[in-house]
């Protein structure tokens, strides 16, 4: 098979270029070789109609494919020439406008540097074809210039250098790779480096897995940490031992698999047999694109809130022992509430080999929804608590706060926190109607509102209609929330729905009492969850935070932060069965 790409000359008529087009055919086939032809897509569409017979290589076949199969190139000024080196077969440079060209565009080479024959004529060309030959030396000394590593086992050379393993050298100068099913790779996690809970949460993971030796890789969108300075602090936080790696570019589609990504967009669970094979392969090329290796112990989708990302783990997954993905939160009420497009999460889970929520009573519960919902299979989910770094809360806590913070907290009887995004679910208003309320009470109760979101403008307002402007004060977000975890008096969650919020646990690990609304991912945190459980009634509230304030006991010195870390572990091991 001869392929001829010739280059798009814009100051060249059309018609000139089809007939260049059509006569280099012929000229491959009286030498006895099957012709195949890619070159611009106006010379394309412009040849078609003159002849149909032109066998123009589809447009969704890409070039690197096309030209691992080709046995000789002609080509004239196109690049393709570089790419087609290194398969060290024959290359024809066909010019006959070589000084036309040279005058207007300029060259980089002259015609005794390039990998090949340069044929001025037709004639030229048609005798090379006759014996088409590489000349040995000329090639290896282009590609010792311009190509000296592309061998076939380039990925797998940055692979090893980026996973620490041996690489041994070979007597003709290139490396060989030690057998990488040898090598312990260790656990790969997807997470998105959105400044939240649930990232403090997967840096909690990392650092205990790190600290106790466990090889982690990160998969993240490159992206968006090297556009959003919040995703750029999460990647600061990150220990030093995880590697990380950045997902960029687009997915690379076929036309079958872009029509196929639509139509899937368009239903609603899982799509046909057939639908569902055309997307696991356009996955499967996508994690070889991203991640070319195999032999991780787990990998994981921590995230658990895209489609795109579950589809791309199992993917990666199908290469490694085994699969697990996290959810957070109770998922049908998410959909329910605000995220209808997880849908197709959902439709993935039973794909993966464990589903892991954050406590035991929140896997029950999106087992049974989802199971009654939409009738998936729930064997596989299962549970792991939450981390968190007990001596680094601690040493954090003792920073000292701004005077003005100080004097704030100081000016009042009681003073709660509420941690979190500024968001719908997190209830922010009714703290405030709580707070209105003690105060009717005639206390003299502050709140510090760490953090910010969608919704700060109405709490502000909320704020100024309650004429609570000297009892309120919204910091926004900071690096160090601990300090005024320490200060408070109680933290408050008078959330709509959660998983298993990382500031709970914060929160006991200090001794402050948290206050947390009666929902069913709040109970199911057992002794782990917040000390009193109320009703999102404003009366039972304010009567509750009252009550702390007497309450000697309301301090927590029996929570024992360390023994829950390795508790939390050891649900780590069993969830995605892996021994750590």
């Amino acid at each position: 098979t001869v392929l001829y790409a010739p280059t798009w000359r814009e100051d060249s008529e059309l018609e000139s270029q089809v007939t260049a087009l059509t006569r280099v055919r012929e000229i491959i086939e009286e030498a006895g070789f099957k012709p195949i032809i890619r070159a611009h897509h106006y010379v394309e569409s412009a040849a078609m109609a003159v002849d149909p017979e032109l066998n123009f290589v589809p447009r969704r076949i890409p070039t690197n494919d096309l030209l691992a199969k080709v046995d000789i190139l002609i080509t004239d000024f196109s690049s393709v020439f570089f790419d087609f080196a290194i398969t060290r077969r024959p290359i024809f440079f066909y010019t006959p406008d070589w000084d036309q060209y040279a005058d207007k565009r300029g060259l980089y080479f002259s015609k005794d540097e390039l990998p090949g024959p340069v044929c001025s004529s037709i004639e030229e060309l048609k005798s090379a074809l006759k014996e088409p030959h590489v000349d040995e030396d000329s090639r290896s000394t282009f590609l010792s210039k311009f190509a000296p590593f592309d061998d076939g086992f380039s990925t797998k050379r940055v692979t090893n250098a980026f996973f620490g393993l041996d690489i041994q050298p070979t007597s003709c100068g290139g490396e060989t790779l030690a057998p990488s099913h040898a090598e312990n790779k260790g656990i790969m996690i997807r997470q998105a480096f959105i400044p939240n809970g649930m990232t403090s949460s997967f840096i909690n993971l990392v650092s205990n897995l790190t600290k106790r030796g466990v090889p982690v890789t990160i998969l993240t969108d490159g992206r968006a940490v090297q556009d959003e300075p919040g995703r750029q602090t999460t990647l600061a936080r990150v220990p030093s031992e995880a590697r990380v790696v950045g997902r960029i570019g687009m997915l690379p589609k076929s036309m079958l698999e872009y029509h196929a990504s639509l139509a899937s967009a368009r239903i609603e669970g899982m799509p046909s047999l057939t639908l569902s094979h055309v997307l696991d392969e356009m996955f499967a090329f996508e994690a070889l694109r991203v991640l070319p290796v195999s032999g991780f112990a787990s990998v994981i989708e921590f995230d658990g809130y895209s489609e795109f990302m579950a589809r791309l783990v199992l993917a990666i997954g199908s290469r490694s022992d085994s699969s697990a993905i996290y959810l957070h939160n109770d998922i049908l009420d998410e959909i329910r509430l605000r995220m209808p497009e997880l849908k197709g999460v959902v439709a993935n889970l039973p794909r993966f080999d464990r589903v892991v929520a954050v406590s035991a009573g929140s896997s029950m519960v999106n087992a049974e929804k989802l199971s009654d919902e939409f009738g998936i299979s729930t064997v596989n989910f299962t549970y792991a608590r939450n981390c968190i770094l007990p001596d680094q809360i601690r040493a954090d806590s003792q920073v000292p706060l701004a005077e003005n913070i100080l004097r704030f907290i100081q000016g009042g009887e009681l003073t709660f926190v509420q941690v979190g995004r500024i968001s719908p679910e997190k209830n922010h208003l009714f703290s405030l109607e709580v707070l209105a309320g003690i105060r009717q009470k005639g206390i003299d109760a502050r709140l510090i509102v760490v953090g910010d979101g969608p919704l700060r403008s109405a709490v502000e307002s909320r704020v100024e209609s309650l004429g609570l402007a000297d009892q309120v004060n919204l910091v926004g977000w900071v690096d160090n929330p601990y300090p005024y975890i320490a200060h408070a008096d109680a933290m408050l969650l008078p959330s709509h729905h959660e998983g298993q919020p990382m500031v709970i646990l914060e929160a006991q690990t200090l001794g402050t009492p948290v206050v947390g609304s009666k929902i069913s991912s709040l109970e199911a945190m057992g002794n782990d969850g917040p000390q009193f459980i109320v009703d999102l009634d404003v009366d039972s509230w304010v009567d509750c935070l009252l009550g702390i304030q007497s309450a000697e006991e309301s301090r927590m010195p029996a929570f024992s932060a360390d023994r829950y870390v390795e508790s939390a572990i050891d649900e780590f091991e069993a969830a995605i069965g892996v021994k750590i």
